[in-house]
């Protein structure tokens, strides 16, 4: 049997189970943070992947000087994250310890009355994952990748790549290079493969909530030519310099006047000065040293070069086309006899 559902009368809400009321949260939790002056060996609580958890202190990795300055949470108070969003994997959990985690999360107490603080962290879980969802499908719209057959990594035939650093490449999907500030180029003959990488790196940042941009060389200079004619090249730069992850596909393709060469420069530059997490990735059949047959102006070119490979890694890709490997030659011949020509035949 279909459960009824009804209007929440909230729109960014939608329709909730005809039984649910609708109830404005101050009248079921209140914001408190009770700070902990000196850390005596409590535990240290996280929000993660897999929600809230007693951090493992023997573990490694990345820990403050001193838990000094943490606050102190209670079972069943509700942890959100209310920083960092768009490149937060996991923003409310419930807490089931007693402990103390960073002040940088809101920690929420259930009143009385409401002692399922489990159903309320449900509630605010799935009013994350619908927008988690939500933005991820305006992201992927918005960045210009395909959307009917996507190239994803899941989808590349990582088994088909051979060589010594073949895990650097398989290390793609953790996206590390975009939180170091660090720009890919994927250079090879055409079919490799490059163009698959560099647009599932795309897919991978949506997914992430990082804003995506792809781009081909050619529309870039179709873009650039017809902004100076229409006096909107800040506006243009300005929209490409916004996306976290700009990815420019085939350079090397197509020639940049002296102007458009220019206005590359300004983008790479505003780029590299660009604050929090950014790369640009390319794809190209020509080793970079080569780019500059495509272009005008050297002392702009060499500039805008210099920028891009400061922190770069290069994915140089040989072999055999991935193109045509589904390819069916198919030989038929018609039942017709070859007409005789009048040598052959002694009645023409």
């Amino acid at each position: 049997m279909a459960r009824q559902m009804k209007d929440s009368g909230i729109e960014w809400i939608g329709d909730i189970p005809a039984q649910w009321q609708v109830i404005p949260h101050k009248y079921v939790m209140h914001k408190e943070k009770s700070i902990c002056e000196h850390y005596k060996g409590e535990d240290i609580i996280s929000l993660t992947m897999n929600g809230v958890i007693v951090r493992d202190l023997t573990a490694g990795g990345k820990m403050p000087t001193t838990f000094d300055g943490y606050q102190y949470v209670d079972p069943e108070d509700l942890l959100l994250c209310l920083f960092d969003i768009d490149v937060t994997p996991r923003c409310v959990g419930v807490v089931r310890n007693h402990g103390v985690t960073s002040p940088a999360y809101s920690c929420f107490k259930v009143h009385e009355g409401y002692h399922n603080a489990y159903a309320v962290g449900k509630v605010f879980e799935h009013l994350q994952e619908k927008k988690i969802s939500t933005t991820i499908h305006t992201l992927l719209k918005l960045s210009r990748l395909p959307l009917k057959d996507p190239k994803t990594f899941e989808n590349f035939d990582f088994t088909a790549i051979r060589g010594r650093d073949t895990d650097r490449l398989k290390s793609l999907p953790s996206l590390s290079a975009i939180y170091a500030h660090r720009n890919l180029a994927f250079i090879g003959p055409a079919g490799t493969g490059k163009t698959h990488l560099a647009q599932a790196f795309g897919y991978e940042c949506c997914q992430r909530g990082i804003k995506t941009y792809f781009i081909k060389m050619s529309e870039l200079r179709d873009k650039f030519t017809a902004a100076r004619r229409a006096g909107r090249e800040a506006s243009v730069l300005n929209g490409l310099v916004r996306p976290s992850c700009l990815i420019i596909d085939e350079v090397g393709h197509c020639e940049f006047d002296k102007e458009n060469t220019r206005l590359f420069f300004d983008l790479i530059d505003r780029r590299y000065n660009k604050e929090g997490v950014f790369n640009i990735v390319f794809t190209s059949n020509k080793n970079p040293s080569q780019w500059r047959s495509n272009f005008n102006e050297d002392d702009s070119l060499l500039c805008a070069l210099d920028r891009i490979f400061d922190d770069a890694t290069v994915f140089n890709i040989k072999g055999e086309s991935f193109r045509g490997r589904n390819l069916e030659t198919i030989a038929l011949q018609t039942s017709r006899i070859k007409s005789p020509t009048s040598s052959e035949n002694p009645l023409l």
